[in-house]
């Protein structure tokens, strides 16, 4: 007798045996009904006899007719099995990189394994949505479509149900009432909904509408779109502490300066941050110093110079007094070794390093910053080009980008910020984020701010990136050393050695 599978996907095999599986795993072992045809249960498994296997006497693990399986997501995973059920959890994330499939690879490989089962056959998809691409959504969409005229299903045997989040427990007091299967004990009681619309998750939308669609209320995001909206771009510049912030020209003793730098690709912007912390009650909020960016325009002949930038940088360092300095991995590893030595007998000590970039970790990272503009917790003064920046942010595929078309295609100014956020909040982030969800309004002080429209940037002649240079060249330097400044105009860069 041949043996049929029951895979069971997601992401990753191991996040298939952390929860969809382990799931199954353990509602099969503590159910009855189950109990005579279990030969053996592990982490990634179950093998389940059948009656003339049990009949026949004891049955291996590998002989089993039934074995319910966390399967790898690629597509050889899928092949030479026979298919009665599969189970595709969070399948909309599923998006294939390396040897891992994409969802309609897998579900395509996957298929044909049902064939089988003509009558029988069931597949089920789950997955908070995401954007309007991959099998999740195709999928979708044949469910949903319905014949001209009779508004009858065109596709009968597909059926969905898209719900947010909280109506999945709408009866929770009915449990009770409710067999586990025909003839069996009924659902526990329960204290009250595991999931409840309420002040909390109400407040967690306001700090993040956009996810919050996605992951609580079931709703797909288009395939390209805006990441922040206007209100959120406003508030990043709003006043802060009843006054609107300006660029800092050193640090104040007593508090701790972190930075960022976003060199970019070669003759490409390269972008700068600086920020601490100030607290309000209980809750630290992140305050920009400086923002700036170099670029290619702004040197002669607009070839960057990375020595001059260097030169610079190294003075933000001794006038701010910064500890944490932080670039990505592109155009950095000398810039690295450098500052390290220059700054080696700093009386603050230094930590410049780079900062891993893999996808997951830059899409966590911008949904940390995205949140905490959410809850007024970032705080910059007006810059031109962060402004477009953040306004021309895109999401696709979960990763943040710039767009390819139009007046601003770059983000290195917003790329040093969101990794500044990061030095700072950390780890820290969730549980502050959880903390604001579940107080009041009113216990912040900068929600009841006044928040000013943004004004375009073409109406802001003002370049503010030059106060910093003015200012930074009436601070002393030891002898001999020269900064490279430059004046930002339409016309042609100007540069010249002024000793400090």
């Amino acid at each position: 007798m041949k043996s049929v599978t029951v895979p069971v996907y997601a992401g990753k095999k191991s996040q298939a045996k952390l929860n969809q599986f382990t799931d199954m795993r353990r509602a099969i072992e503590n159910a009855p009904c189950f109990a005579p045809y279990i030969v053996e249960t592990t982490s990634e498994a179950i093998y389940l006899a059948s009656d003339d296997q049990i009949d026949g006497g004891r049955v291996k693990s590998q002989d089993a007719y039934l074995q319910v399986r966390a399967a790898e997501t690629t597509l050889s995973g899928p092949r030479g099995s026979a298919v009665p059920a599969m189970f595709l959890d969070e399948f909309a994330h599923v998006l294939g990189a390396g040897s891992t499939a994409s969802s309609t690879e897998l579900y395509e490989a996957a298929v044909p394994g049902q064939a089988q089962f003509p009558k029988d056959n069931f597949c089920l998809q789950t997955s908070s949505p995401w954007d309007r691409q991959g099998q999740l959504y195709r999928s979708y969409t044949l469910a949903m479509a319905t014949e001209p005229g009779t508004g009858a299903p065109m596709n009968p045997d597909l059926l969905i149900f898209q719900l947010p989040s909280w109506n999945l427990y709408l009866g929770w007091t009915s449990a009770p009432e409710i067999p586990m299967w025909p003839g069996g004990p009924n659902f526990a009681e329960l204290d009250g909904p595991i999931i409840e619309h309420n002040e909390q998750l109400r407040r967690q939308e306001a700090a993040n509408p956009e996810s919050f669609a996605v992951e609580m209320r079931a709703q797909w995001r288009s395939s390209l779109s805006a990441y922040l909206s206007d209100t959120f771009i406003t508030r990043v510049f709003a006043p802060w502490r009843g006054a609107p912030l300006t660029h800092q020209m050193n640090g104040a003793l007593g508090t701790t300066y972190v930075a960022a730098g976003d060199p970019s690709v070669s003759q490409a912007n390269f972008g700068f941050a600086i920020a601490h912390l100030e607290r309000v009650g209980d809750v630290d909020h992140v305050v920009f110093d400086v923002l700036h960016a170099w670029k290619p325009k702004d040197f002669p002949d607009g070839i960057v110079d990375y020595m001059a930038i260097q030169e610079e940088i190294y003075e933000f360092i001794r006038v701010f007094g910064i500890t944490e300095l932080t670039f990505d991995h592109v155009q950095s590893a000398l810039l690295i070794q450098r500052l390290q030595a220059r700054t080696a007998k700093f009386p603050k000590r230094l930590n410049v390093y780079k900062r891993p970039a893999t996808a997951q970790q830059n899409w966590e990272r911008y949904e940390t910053f995205k949140t905490a503009i959410g809850h007024n917790l970032i705080h910059a003064p007006d810059h031109d080009l962060a402004a477009a920046e953040l306004g021309a942010l895109q999401v696709e595929n979960r990763r943040v980008i710039a767009p390819t078309t139009g007046p601003t295609r770059t983000k290195d100014v917003v790329d040093a910020m969101v990794n500044v956020v990061h030095t700072l909040l950390g780890e820290n982030a969730q549980a502050l984020f959880d903390q604001l969800a579940a107080t009041p309004l009113g216990a912040t002080q900068p929600a009841g701010w006044p928040v000013p429209r943004l004004v375009a940037p073409a109406a802001r002649p003002v370049n503010p990136d030059q106060a910093i240079f003015d200012a930074l060249s009436r601070y002393g330097r030891p002898r001999n050393a020269v900064l490279r400044s430059y004046r930002v105009s339409g016309r042609a860069s100007r540069f010249g050695g002024k000793r400090w």
